[in-house]
């Protein structure tokens, strides 16, 4: 396999990681607002 080939996977690995992990994050701080409002939750923090 090329070398750039293997560049790009690698890039698109990275960055599609980084968006989920950017989005859970949102949805964490999101749920912990919600729980300092006193409002349900989407989901349970462990």
């Amino acid at each position: 396999m090329p070398a750039a080939v293997c560049q790009e996977r690698a890039l698109r690995d990275i960055t599609t990681d980084s968006n989920h992990l950017i989005f859970d994050r949102e949805v964490r701080y999101a749920d912990y607002g919600r729980i300092l409002l006193d409002q349900p939750t989407s989901r349970f923090l462990v």
